[in-house]
């Protein structure tokens, strides 16, 4: 190649090399550069104005830009921060941060664009675990929905996105506190929250957070409760981290149950034997409305009036001892010779009494002398159950009754017998005359024994009992020797109509109340039909397939349907509760949705024996759910009963 023609080309590419670079760099002047004063800003939980210094300079000569706030542009992808902007005399870019009522802490970035330059800095928050004080002072807005004894509370918080928890009060409990009730509801609910937490974790396999979750919660909440009518009650609610920590003010609200309406149950109490140490009486109702009876000094009811006896009343520790449902008959016990007492029966719901009040005036007699004879009939025989029919000639001598088993004789029987109550007096039942007193009978009684073998020997046994020392007199009397007969086949069975299934995500927006836990389930409700000569009967829904009679026996599902004793390897008797539903017309069933399951039933006659175990598979989906509109329960006693897994 010729070099001169090289040279040539050389020569005239540098003018235009050099002619690029200028208009370059006249470029980049016209492009400011900027950068923060610093790579993050520390905002507080309480949120708030921040703010974070900028520079604008000449990329070339390092002199400063005056800014055009035009062209400034903002970019977060959190939502607790914004409202950005530019203070352009400070030389400062401002903006806003939410509060954070979360109790961990938080951090975003933010991009910062001027022009075709940018940077970037970072906001970081602390959460109210670092600092509770954001918090203490957190306001809740309760409300009340109020329907005689029914409250619906709902409370709606402050800060969504907080745990909290909600409870109620008596007021005159809340009121016994005064200036103390803040620190003595702040610490019961750690106690309380502290142990329920311990126990999931240990013995149900929860972490820590989901056991506290299932007694706190977030955002607007209602719960529903019925409680005593018309009294007075406070609802309060309080902040709880994630230790399960009070972190705020207990916020208090009171409010008063409305009225009870009465009820039109006709009471009629029918007296049957007066004891020196009990009564036994009967009652009848003309409805199933519930009622309560008990006995108590005369003195204590002498000139009272109904609200005075209601307020006794709900002064009981535990009412629910007191209370029944239809025709009902009883004794009452532990009471003391020769004292004056009323018997007080009342109709009774929700803290309120909604009848008339009963008074029966009884006086105990005291206790005879002498000696009493006793006679023993044998009454009702089954093949597992015998009734004898004991009458004293004293009414009021106490007794011991059992029964002599296959191969025991008298003396061993009592030496049992002896043994046990003996041991009893010394673990904690009390001495042996006030136990006697609670297990033996006075006066004529109809004795019956369970758990008898069919085919077997059997005599009852009557121990006269010295209560000045707590031992059995010299005297024995023995009924005659009966023999139980063996077990038959009974024809008592239990139909279970079902014609429809319902979603459990509906059912439980359709019954707020009744539906709590009904989600994700298939909700079953059944009607039962007793054929034949029914006495008892139970019925569930398992969790497995168990039509194939050899390998689930109608024994083992007997004995898992109404439950059974057994002993552990420790040599321990334990029992197995029943997993039947027992006696119950009406039911709403929660099934697993796409799973074979089998509704198993069972009943038994009034001679004891089992009828047919009736099992009938099942199989829900969800395109067999009916619309919740057709739901018509036959009787509100409907009520849900989840199923238990086969074992």
């Amino acid at each position: 190649m010729n070099s001169k023609f090289l040279c040539c080309i050389l020569a005239a590419m540098i003018p235009t090399t050099f002619l690029s670079c200028s208009k370059q760099e006249e470029s980049d002047r016209s492009a400011p550069v900027i950068k923060t004063v610093g790579r993050i800003v520390a905002a507080k939980p309480e949120g708030g104005l921040y703010d974070i210094g900028y520079t604008l300079t000449d990329n070339i000569s390092g002199a400063s830009v005056k800014p055009d706030v035009r062209l400034f542009n903002f970019s977060c992808p959190a939502d607790w921060c914004g409202d950005f902007g530019v203070d352009d005399t400070a030389g400062k870019i401002i903006f806003s941060v939410k509060q954070n009522t979360s109790e961990t802490s938080r951090i975003t970035s933010v991009t910062v664009k001027y022009g075709d330059s940018e940077a970037m800095f970072s906001i970081s928050q602390a959460g109210t675990g670092e600092n509770p004080e954001a918090l203490s002072n957190m306001k809740f807005d309760i409300k009340y929905d109020i329907d005689g004894p029914n409250v619906k509370m709902t409370v709606t918080p402050e800060y969504d996105d907080v745990r909290y928890y909600i409870a109620y009060s008596r007021k005159s409990e809340v009121d016994s506190y005064g200036d103390r009730i803040q620190s003595v509801i702040k610490a019961n609910v750690e106690k309380f929250l502290t142990g329920e937490i311990n126990v999931l974790v240990n013995y149900g396999g929860y972490t820590f957070d989901q056991a506290l979750d299932q007694y706190v919660g977030k955002g607007v909440r209602t719960v529903s409760m019925s409680l005593n009518g018309e009294s007075d009650f406070v609802g309060w609610c309080c902040a709880v981290n994630s230790q399960a920590k009070v972190i705020s003010d207990v916020v208090l609200k009171e409010f008063r149950t409305g009225k009870i309406p009465p009820s039109d149950n006709i009471l009629q109490l029918e007296m049957t034997e007066v004891n020196c140490d009990r009564v036994k009486y009967s009652v009848k109702t003309s409805n199933n409305d519930q009622w309560a009876s008990i006995v108590v000094p005369a003195e204590e009811v002498e000139g009272k009036d109904t609200e005075q006896i209601r307020a006794m009343f709900n002064a009981y520790e535990d009412v629910t001892a007191y209370l029944h449902f239809g025709d009902w008959s009883g004794t009452a016990g532990n009471l003391e010779p020769g004292q004056d007492y009323c018997i007080l029966t009342f109709g009774y719901s929700w803290g309120a009494l909604t009848t008339s009040v009963i008074k029966e005036f009884i006086t105990t007699p005291l206790i005879e002398d002498g000696e009493s004879e006793f006679s023993l009939t044998i009454g009702k025989v089954t093949h597992c159950r015998a009734v004898c029919d004991i009458k004293p000639t004293l009414k009021t001598k106490l007794y011991y009754a059992d029964i002599l088993y296959p191969g025991e004789t008298v003396e061993s029987a009592i030496n049992d017998i002896g043994s046990q109550i003996e041991w009893m007096s010394q673990n904690g039942y009390g001495d042996k005359v006030s136990l006697l007193r609670r297990i033996g009978f006075r006066g004529e009684e109809s004795f019956s024994k369970t758990g008898l073998e069919g085919g077997t020997e059997y005599r009852f046994l009557v121990l006269p009992v010295d209560e000045t020392t707590g031992n059995f007199e010299s005297a024995i009397f023995i009924s005659d020797a009966f023999t139980t007969p063996y077990p038959a086949q009974s024809e008592a069975y239990i139909s279970i109509d079902h014609p429809k299934w319902f979603s459990g995500d509906e059912y439980a927006i359709a019954f707020p109340e009744d539906g709590y836990g009904a989600e994700g389930y298939a909700m079953m409700p059944v009607t039962v039909q007793k054929h034949g000569n029914v006495a008892d009967y139970w019925y569930c829904v398992y969790g497995a397939d168990l039509t194939d009679t050899a390998k689930f026996t109608d024994e083992a599902l007997i004995g898992y349907l109404t439950g059974f004793t057994y002993t552990d390897e420790n040599g321990n008797e334990q029992t197995y509760e029943a997993d039947g539903i027992k006696n119950e017309p009406y039911e709403v069933l929660a099934c697993d949705y796409g799973k074979t399951l089998t509704l198993v039933s069972v009943a038994y006659d009034d001679n004891d024996n089992w009828g047919p175990v009736i099992r009938e598979k099942l199989f829900f989906t969800h395109d067999g759910d009916s619309p919740i509109s057709e739901f018509n329960p036959v009787s509100s006693a409907y009520r849900i009963s989840s199923k238990p897994e086969w074992k």
